[in-house]
């Protein structure tokens, strides 16, 4: 039930962000190229070597833009690569999403960064059930509600400002927020977060933590190490809790959003770079042969 209308969810958006991306693609060539072909009232020579520029130039504004974007996220990830270098992380970039994997003291880490900003760790440990806690507003709290069809832990097992907690297994994430060190790594990572808003997630076989609407400037070497030392902690403490008798497994999504979710945006800018030459091309023949012979 979770990994379905999650994924539905996350498909639906993933659809609709692609569909606007394409649709404005082909009204911007459309609209771009007939201003330029029709410039000057329709007293363009047709095959001349303007009308010919004409044809060529939204091609030309397209490519343009996508070399200044490409040069600032290949800027940003050189950035971002400073802070996770010094820890032994190598980087990875998928489309617009830069991701960072490796160990840090025998746990498994992968990072991702996306936009938002979003920062996302992930650390191997062994819940085995799942559990949340965020600084969300109402509309947050609204929809984790709606997901799991959970309300929120009430008394919440310590006070934390704007902090709400939800789990599938109440008794176990209470004893894990009673060991101190457990309490103090989540107040490490919630508190000091100023305009973003946090998360800590338990999944089956990990402990994920994310930061949204960050800046950038706020991943640094040594942030980037002091949450990995808090989120080591918690799955240090996970361990010497065991693990819950929910005895869940990731679901097919969970272990994807963890490994593999830049694939598909690979997938989808090699279709828009196939889609945009052949638009081009479309749109060049067709203003040659015949807009050119009318």
């Amino acid at each position: 039930m979770y990994e379905n209308k999650v994924g539905r969810a996350y498909r639906r958006g993933c659809l609709m962000t692609c569909a606007t991306q394409i649709i404005g693609l082909v009204v911007g060539v459309v609209f771009v190229g007939g201003v330029l072909v029709l410039i000057d009232g329709g007293r363009v020579e047709p095959r001349s070597a303007r009308f010919g520029l004409a044809l060529l130039m939204p091609s030309l504004l397209i490519l343009v833009t996508l070399g200044v974007a490409a040069l600032w996220v290949m800027r940003r990830a050189r950035r971002l690569d400073l802070a996770f270098a010094p820890l032994g992380l190598s980087g990875r970039q998928s489309g617009v999403m830069r991701s960072w994997h490796g160990e840090l003291d025998g746990r498994e880490v992968d990072v991702w960064f996306h936009r938002g900003p979003t920062l996302e760790i992930y650390m191997s440990t062994t819940p085995a059930t799942r559990g949340v806690i965020h600084t969300g507003g109402p509309l947050i709290r609204a929809i984790g509600e709606k997901l799991d069809r959970r309300a929120p832990l009430e008394p919440p097992p310590f006070d934390l400002e704007r902090a709400t907690f939800y789990c599938y297994d109440e008794g176990w994430m209470r004893r894990l927020l009673e060991r101190a060190a457990a309490e103090n790594a989540i107040r490490a990572l919630m508190t000091d977060t100023h305009r973003s808003a946090s998360s800590v997630f338990f999944g089956p076989t990990t402990v994920r933590y994310m930061r949204r609407f960050m800046p950038v400037g706020e991943v640094t070497a040594d942030n980037v190490r002091g949450w990995l030392t808090e989120i080591e902690t918690l799955a240090d403490e996970v361990d010497r809790l065991g693990p819950s008798d929910d005895g869940l497994e990731p679901t097919k999504l969970e272990a994807w959003g963890r490994k593999r979710r830049g694939s598909y945006l690979n997938r989808i800018f090699a279709g828009l770079g196939i889609f945009l030459v052949l638009a081009m091309g479309a749109l060049f023949v067709f203003g040659w042969f015949f807009v050119g012979q009318s």
